[in-house]
């Protein structure tokens, strides 16, 4: 194993372009914890885009340091291959805590959806504003909020995750997605993104504000169908009053709802932190007890639900219902997404790790090493520049770094410079006053 080393022990699940692996950490006095080990799937390794992409990815997530984002730990590279290293979460995701409640005929409390929004917020804030190495903001969007990619662990943490879809929306940052190019999850694709118009941060607020609606609701805003008839429904802006679907709901929350999917990105909150704001102002105005009490409650909901999985059942929350009647008898099958487009739920969803002695993967034996491949790989300069994330390459032709080089070489050639002046006036003196006492002798 050797210190340090990282041990794939069971799959957590396979979306469009990646795979996911429960692994185990094992350092130095058997000092060990659990990790999620997250790596592009055989089909993808030798594409250059998808390569790039993930690389892109690894570099936000090395970045962004926050309670409510899931923790970045490493990158490594091990037989050729890239590896992901990020936190485990022990809990389900957003999407099959609801399965849970509606199979139970539950719903989350106002609390419980006000905590969640907050923090879900609080994350996309974060993010929102980071900056590249030169302390300029890159406009940041994740693109892809879901209920799938929130998750709520059983001590009561909220996560955010999977940024491999996130898009850059600064001028000067070099991007390779192609303009007008729709990513994310159909039924949380903010209007102006399927229309194909400039994102920003606001995308995200609407992609939480459908988060929202369906935690209040217990069913998808949008009835699950095929693509276009999805978009069209988004299009439309056909959403119900949440009062209709839920009659005690709040009228300050349902206001805030409302606000984030507007249909006009002007007419949304302006950003992620207002949003949690005015969820904060709605919590005190009902005089909802959040805060720890609220993250109990998710604890609890998490527990309940972990520890069915943690017992080996399978996964059987049904599906919720739409809202809306089907036009006709039978409804539209879903329909796929291409592969390299699609981007469902990365498997993060909390496993119990296999007894001792268990049979494990075939693949378990091989750690990921945090040294370079075992087959070596030609690399020159603009190979390892063509590799490297987008802003690496930026902050390399950055005009900044080009003084900074010649002076430091123009400070070296100066203390060169002094330094053999000193030492050709100290050798004569010295050679002299040893002829002198040879003369003496």
């Amino acid at each position: 194993m050797g210190a340090g080393g990282y041990e794939l022990v069971e799959p957590l699940g396979s979306g469009g372009m990646a795979e996911v692996f429960l692994a185990r950490r094992r350092g130095l006095y058997a000092i060990e914890h659990t990790v999620v080990v997250k790596r592009l799937r055989d089909e993808f390794r030798a594409a250059p885009a998808v390569v790039k992409m993930f690389a892109w990815e690894a570099w936000i997530s090395a970045r962004l340091c926050h309670p409510n984002i899931v923790r970045f730990y490493d990158f490594v590279s091990h037989r050729g291959r890239d590896h992901l290293v990020l936190e485990h979460v022990r809990g389900p995701d957003l999407a099959t805590l609801g399965r849970a409640l509606g199979a139970s005929g539950r719903s989350f409390s106002f609390r419980a959806v006000i905590e969640v929004g907050a923090a879900a917020a609080r994350a996309l804030a974060h993010a929102h504003a980071l900056e590249d190495d030169d302390g300029v903001p890159i406009g940041l969007v994740h693109r892809d909020v879901s209920p799938q990619n929130i998750l709520v662990s059983v001590d009561g943490e909220i996560k955010l995750i999977d940024f491999g879809v996130a898009k850059t929306t600064s001028a000067h940052v070099p991007r390779d997605t192609a303009p007008g190019l729709v990513k994310g999850k159909m039924g949380y694709i903010a209007p102006e993104h399927l229309r194909g118009q400039p994102l920003d941060a606001r995308s995200d607020v609407y992609a939480l504000g459908v988060v929202l609606f369906e935690m209040l609701t217990g069913r998808p805003l949008f009835r699950r169908g095929a693509d276009v008839e999805m978009i069209r429904q988004a299009l439309d802006a056909d959403i119900p009053p949440l009062a209709a679907l839920r009659s005690d709901c709040p009228p300050a929350l349902e206001a805030v709802v409302g606000r984030a999917l507007a249909q006009d990105p002007r007419d949304r909150f302006e950003s992620a932190a207002a949003m949690e704001q005015a969820l904060r102002a709605v919590g005190a105005e009902l005089s909802v007890e959040g805060g720890p009490a609220a993250l109990a409650e998710l604890a609890e909901l998490a527990r309940e639900v972990y520890e069915v999985e943690h017992a080996g059942a399978p996964d059987t929350w049904p599906e919720p219902k739409s809202w809306r009647q089907p036009t006709s008898p039978a409804r539209s099958a879903p329909v796929e997404s291409p592969a390299a487009e699609d981007t469902r739920p990365e498997g993060f969803r909390a496993r119990a790790l296999p007894r001792e002695g268990a049979e494990s993967l075939a693949e378990t034996s091989a750690q990921c090493e945090t040294t370079r491949p075992e087959v070596a790989l030609p690399i020159d300069e603009a190979a390892t520049i063509i590799a490297a994330p987008p802003l690496l390459r930026h902050r390399l032709s950055s005009p900044h770094v080009v003084p900074l080089v010649v002076a430091f070489v123009m400070g070296l050639l100066v203390a060169a410079a002094a330094r053999g002046s000193t030492l050709s006036e100290g050798i004569g003196p010295a050679r002299d006053v040893s002829a002198g006492s040879k003369a003496t002798r």
